[in-house]
């Protein structure tokens, strides 16, 4: 699970600031959600730049169904440090100076862009 910023024309109003993400231009955010297979599961758009990732995850209709989709199940998310530890949710151990000889991350990207309303797959 991850999320991306789609840039948007900027807003002329007050919306300005709820539109803007932390790189300073303006966009809506596109969460996606996909299985083993890379098979796109879920998709949750049109969410305000300014969103961080856990908030639209915690307001998204997976989020507030997963505890029970996965209720007896040996399935979890796999997600990046953006979104929180959960029962359901796995996400990479936090390196706070303890983990000298581990890698801390995830190496997971989505194998495709988002191009205007098309999705194009690559390898």
């Amino acid at each position: 699970m991850d999320s991306t910023d789609i840039k948007i024309k900027q807003p002329i109003d007050e919306r300005f600031f709820t539109y803007t993400n932390r790189k300073q231009f303006c966009s809506v955010k596109l969460q996606l959600v996909c299985d083993a297979f890379m098979k796109l599961i879920d998709i949750s758009a049109n969410w305000p730049g300014s969103m961080a990732d856990s908030a639209i995850f915690a307001f998204s209709s997976l989020g507030q169904e997963l505890e029970t989709r996965l209720e007896g199940t040996d399935f979890h998310l796999l997600s990046d440090a953006a979104y929180a530890l959960t029962t359901t949710n796995l996400t990479p151990f936090r390196n706070n100076g303890r983990l000298n000889r581990v890698r801390c991350y995830v190496p997971f990207h989505f194998p495709f862009i988002v191009s205007g309303s098309e999705l194009k797959f690559f390898e």
